[in-house]
């Protein structure tokens, strides 16, 4: 039994220790996407028409611009699909982008990348584009992203992620796009002095 536990909390420590660099993940692109979304749609309120319409009663795709600035045709889709989901938990309105963006999955934020992938790449850190590989392009990016989202997902619904190794290597590459060094963010993270939980003896 003792040999068993401890393989156990073992297994437990390895896979805990990648909540913080999944959040950090998670955290950051939310950020960023919601931040380039008011840039390309030169509002902060740029998912309003949206909105409107389902309040409306109306069916969102027949927009084509928000703001006067065109809207992909599943762009309006996605967004479309993020707030009538929240209203289905309850949630009729939101206060900023940020907070529409987290209402949605990891999927629709991948989403959300790929449908403005030109606007969205032009502000990364350009050291990707000077990879031994070539700069990063929206197939390599969706397949990275996709790898951490399921690896994220397996971890919250305690699941064993596996290729650990290769998961952090690309969690540090699309940090760094974001200007962020994971490795420094996480270490700030795990050296926080904190009280620890008050178990009852």
């Amino acid at each position: 039994r003792d040999q068993a536990l401890a393989v156990f909390h073992r297994k437990l420590a390895e896979q805990s220790r990648l909540f913080p660099l999944l959040f950090i993940f998670e955290t950051a692109f939310r950020a960023y996407v919601a931040a380039r979304l008011e840039t390309i749609y030169s509002t902060d309120d740029w998912w309003k028409p949206i909105e409107a319409e389902i309040l409306a009663q109306r069916d969102p795709m027949a927009l084509s611009t928000l703001n006067g600035v065109r809207a992909p045709r599943p762009m309006l889709r996605t967004v479309d699909h993020i707030l009538r989901e929240a209203a289905t938990a309850g949630r009729h309105t939101f206060s900023t982008g940020y907070d529409v963006v987290a209402a949605g999955t990891m999927a629709h934020v991948g989403r959300l990348i790929d449908q403005h992938w030109t606007e969205m790449a032009s502000a990364f850190n350009p050291v990707h584009k000077s990879r031994p590989q070539g700069r990063m392009t929206s197939f390599e990016f969706r397949q990275h992203f996709t790898l951490v989202r399921e690896a994220r997902n397996d971890l919250y619904h305690h699941r064993v992620v596996s290729r650990q190794k290769r998961v952090m290597e690309v969690i540090e590459e699309l940090i760094s796009m974001l200007d962020l060094d994971v490795g420094e963010v996480y270490a700030d993270i795990v050296a926080a002095p904190l009280d620890p939980l008050p178990f009852r003896q």
